[in-house]
């Protein structure tokens, strides 16, 4: 899952995102978003009221430290990145029915720029698999390259690829010097343009 926002490095420490994970399946809108896959945007406040959303461990330990206490959140599919999500959040008073329908009408957009914005995604395994061939890569170094030029970090990427950092590591100075590069920017140069 994919979830669009600027999130404060400061905010979205790994200890938090840590208490988010532990109760995630607790938050009044896992239902609707994950299981049920409604469509349209939902808001806290349309499965649990404000005065008992307050009062969840979800709340006291991830929302509250962040002054979070309302959200409006839609879920939809990208094709080749699977289910992503677009919260908005704040702590004032709770989103208004205009502002879910201008959600709602953004929504389709949303998914028109996630699909430019991650062209290599979109592509999945196969196509990384070819690129890795054509350039001369193995095809774990092509599906390194492709979360590479999808600019995540080395620690995502050992998390994603269930290796540690410093596989990654050798992975990218082999891919490097397949490449005939020295730096990140340049391999996923190199794989943009190879797709």
């Amino acid at each position: 899952m994919l979830n669009l926002g600027s999130n404060s490095p400061s905010l979205f420490t790994p200890s938090m995102v840590g208490h988010l994970a532990e109760h995630i399946q607790a938050h009044p809108l896992f239902q609707g978003l994950f299981i049920e896959r409604r469509p349209t945007p939902l808001k806290i406040s349309d499965f649990c009221p404000n005065h008992r959303f307050v009062k969840t461990d979800i709340f006291n330990d991830f929302y509250r430290p962040i002054a979070v206490t309302h959200q409006l959140v839609v879920a939809f599919e990208v094709p080749g990145l699977g289910l992503t999500t677009c919260a908005l959040s704040r702590s004032h008073a709770d989103f208004t029915e205009t502002e879910r329908a201008l959600l709602a009408f953004v929504q389709p957009h949303l998914i028109a720029l996630m699909q430019l914005a991650f062209p290599l995604a979109l592509k999945g395994l196969a196509r990384a698999a070819a690129l890795a061939s054509t350039l001369g890569l193995t095809v774990r170094e092509g599906d390194i390259l492709r979360h590479l030029a999808q600019g995540r970090a080395d620690k995502e990427i050992a998390h994603r690829c269930r290796i540690s950092p410093r596989t990654v590591h050798n992975h990218l100075r082999s891919i490097y010097a397949k490449l005939g590069v020295d730096n990140r920017t340049a391999a996923s140069l190199r794989a943009v343009a190879g797709y």
